[in-house]
C-alpha cells in the first residue's frame, strides 16, 4: 500500500511538471507575436546596450550565485534566501550607479548654467564675431545627455521589471509550497487510514 501511494504520488508530479513545461514553451517560444526577440539581428540599439549592462552586472555576482547554489542545493529555502541577498545587493549598487551618474549630470548642467561659462561664453561669442568662425554648437552634447536621460529611465524600467517578477516567482514558490503542504497532509491522511485498515483486518 505504501508503494502505491509512493508511485501514485511520483505520477501526479511528473504529470503536474511535464503540463507546466508544455504551457511554458508554448507561451514563449510557440506564440507568434513573441519571436522579435528571438532573432538578434532585429535587437534596437538601446535593448543591446541593456543586454551588455545586464551581463557584467550578472558576472560580477554569477560565482557568488552558483557557489551558494551548489554549496546549499540540497535546501531550497537558503538557497532562495541567499539569492534575494544577492539581487538586493545587485540592486542598491544598481541604484548607486544611477544616482552617481544623476549626479555627473546635474553637475554637467550645472556648470553649463554657472556665471563663468556664461563669461567664458560671452568672450567665446565675442571673439567669433570677431574673426567670423561660426558658432559653436551644442546639439551633439545635448543628443548625448538626452541618450543618458533615456538610458537611465530604460535602467529604471528594467529595475522595477525585475523587481516585481522576482516578486511573482516568490507568490509562485509560496503557492507551490502550499500546494505541497496540502498534498503531504493528503498522503499522511491516507497512510493513516491505510493502518487503521491494516489494524483492523489483523
Amino acid at each position: 500500500m505504501m508503494n502505491l501511494l509512493i508511485a501514485l504520488f511520483n505520477l501526479r508530479v511528473t504529470q503536474m511538471y511535464g503540463v507546466a513545461i508544455g504551457i511554458w514553451r508554448k507561451k514563449y517560444f510557440q506564440d507568434d507575436y513573441a519571436k522579435w526577440w528571438m532573432d538578434k539581428k532585429r535587437y534596437p540599439a538601446d535593448y543591446l546596450r541593456f543586454l551588455q549592462f545586464q551581463a557584467i552586472q550578472f558576472r560580477r555576482c554569477r560565482h557568488r550565485l552558483l557557489r551558494d547554489s551548489q554549496w546549499n542545493k540540497n535546501d531550497f529555502d537558503l538557497v532562495t534566501a541567499r539569492t534575494a541577498n544577492e539581487l538586493s545587493d545587485l540592486k542598491s549598487e544598481l541604484q548607486e550607479m544611477l544616482e552617481n551618474f544623476k549626479r555627473k549630470e546635474e553637475d554637467r548642467q550645472h556648470r553649463h548654467d554657472s556665471p563663468d561659462d556664461n563669461k567664458q561664453k560671452n568672450r567665446e561669442m565675442d571673439h567669433s564675431e570677431r574673426t567670423a568662425t561660426p558658432e559653436y554648437d551644442l546639439t551633439q552634447e545635448t543628443q548625448e545627455n538626452r541618450q543618458i536621460q533615456t538610458l537611465l529611465e530604460e535602467l529604471n524600467e528594467r529595475r522595477n521589471e525585475s523587481v516585481e517578477k522576482f516578486t511573482k516567482l516568490e507568490e509562485r514558490m509560496t503557492r507551490q509550497r502550499r500546494r505541497i503542504k496540502d498534498m503531504e497532509s493528503k498522503l499522511d491522511k491516507l497512510l493513516e487510514l491505510a493502518e487503521q485498515q491494516h489494524h483492523a483486518s489483523t
